[in-house]
C-alpha cells in the first residue's frame, strides 16, 4: 500500500509543479495558432525571423503573416514590380497603390 501511495503523491507533485513552470517558446509551438495569437498577439509571431525559428513555430509565423497581409488587402497593395493606381470615374489618378514589399518586410512572401 505504501509504494502505491508514494507513487500517487509523486505524480500529483509533478503535476502541480508543472502548472507553475515557465512556458518557453519551444513549448508554445505545441499551441494552435489561435492559442498562440491570443497569448502573445499576431504581430509577435508575424515579425519573428522565420529562418531562425524552431520548425514547429514556422506554421504559426506564416499564419500570422497571412492574416496581417489579408487585413490590409482592403486598402490595397500591388504585386512587386506592378504599378497600380486608384482613379476616379473620369480616369484621374487619385493615389498610387503601394507594392507588397513597401508594406511588408523583405523576408515575407506575397500570398499566391
Amino acid at each position: 500500500m505504501k509504494p502505491l501511495r508514494f507513487c500517487v503523491i509523486s505524480c500529483l507533485s509533478i503535476f502541480i509543479l508543472s502548472l507553475f513552470a515557465p512556458v518557453s517558446i519551444s513549448s508554445q509551438a505545441f499551441m494552435t495558432a489561435e492559442e498562440a495569437f491570443e497569448a502573445h498577439g499576431i504581430e509577435h509571431y508575424a515579425y519573428m525571423d522565420a529562418s531562425k525559428a524552431d520548425a514547429r513555430l514556422k506554421p504559426i509565423i506564416l499564419e500570422a503573416r497571412k492574416r496581417i497581409i489579408y487585413s490590409v488587402a482592403g486598402d490595397g497593395w500591388a504585386q512587386d514590380g506592378v504599378k497600380a493606381y486608384v482613379a476616379d470615374s473620369k480616369g484621374n489618378i487619385k493615389e498610387r497603390i503601394p507594392c507588397f514589399h513597401e508594406l511588408f518586410p523583405a523576408d515575407w512572401e506575397p500570398p499566391i
